[in-house]
C-alpha cells in the first residue's frame, strides 16, 4: 500500500478484527505497530413486506385490539412469508388501517421459531417463555394509514423457518370509539388467534390457563 489509509473489505458484521502495521522503504521493513482492534457495526436491516394489502380491502384488529383494556394475539409467519434465510430480527413494523389516532400503548412482544405453519384447532396457543420476549415497553401507535416500528430490546435469532409472533397490549385502559385502531392484515387466515377483555393476561402461562383464543 502506497497511501496512508487503506479500506479493508469483505468484513462480517458484529465481528472483532485486529490489525498491525509495518512500514517499508529502501532500507527495509519496520517493526510491527501495537495491535489495534475494532468491532464492525450491526448488519443493516432488511425491510420485508409480508402480505401487504395496499387497497385496504383486508383489515383486522391485529396485532392488538385497543378498544379493550387488554388484548393478546398470536400470528404465524412462514419461511415463505419472510424469505430471508437465517439471521437476526431486530424490529417489526405494522401499518394502521382506516381507524385510529396516535396513542402510546404498553406492549410485550414475543417471537419463537416453530415448525407448524398453521393453528390446528380453535383456541390452540403456542407456549412461550420469558426467553422468547424481545420487547417490553411503550409503543407509539400512529394515526390511520401510518406505519409504526417496534425496535426490539433483544435481538431475535431467526433460524430460517416459521415463527410465531405474540403481541400483548397490557396498557390497562381502552381507547375510545373514535381513536382505537385497526391494521392491515399480514398473516393469512388460519394463522391468527386473538383474545381481548378487561383482565390482564400472562403470555407465558396462557397456553394452559385460557381457552378463549379465537381465530381472527
Amino acid at each position: 500500500v502506497t497511501e496512508t489509509t487503506y479500506t479493508v473489505e469483505g468484513l462480517e458484521p458484529e465481528t472483532t478484527y485486529c490489525f498491525t502495521v509495518t512500514a517499508e522503504n529502501e532500507v527495509g521493513e519496520s517493526d510491527k505497530t501495537e495491535e489495534k482492534c475494532a468491532t464492525t457495526n450491526k448488519k443493516a436491516p432488511t425491510i420485508v413486506e409480508v402480505g401487504i394489502n395496499p387497497d385496504g380491502s383486508e383489515l383486522v384488529y391485529l396485532p392488538v385490539y385497543d378498544y379493550s383494556a387488554y388484548s393478546i394475539s398470536q400470528q404465524i409467519y412462514t419461511s415463505n412469508d419472510i424469505a430471508l434465510g437465517s439471521g437476526k430480527i431486530r424490529n417489526i413494523s405494522f401499518r394502521v388501517g382506516d381507524k385510529g389516532s396516535a396513542a402510546t400503548r404498553q406492549y410485550e412482544v414475543y417471537l419463537k421459531n416453530i415448525t407448524a405453519s398453521s393453528f390446528q384447532e380453535n383456541g390452540e396457543y403456542f407456549e412461550l417463555s420469558s426467553s422468547d420476549k424481545v420487547y417490553d415497553g411503550s409503543v407509539a401507535v400512529g394515526n390511520k394509514q401510518e406505519w409504526f416500528t417496534i425496535e426490539f430490546t433483544t435481538d431475535f435469532e431467526y433460524t430460517g423457518g416459521n415463527v410465531v409472533l405474540c403481541v400483548y397490549d397490557k396498557t390497562g385502559t381502552a381507547l375510545n370509539s373514535s381513536s382505537y385502531h385497526n391494521f392491515y392484515k399480514y398473516a393469512a387466515s388460519g394463522r391468527r388467534l386473538y383474545n381481548s377483555g378487561y383482565n390482564a393476561y400472562n403470555p407465558t402461562t396462557l397456553a394452559t390457563s385460557a381457552s378463549g383464543m379465537s381465530p381472527a
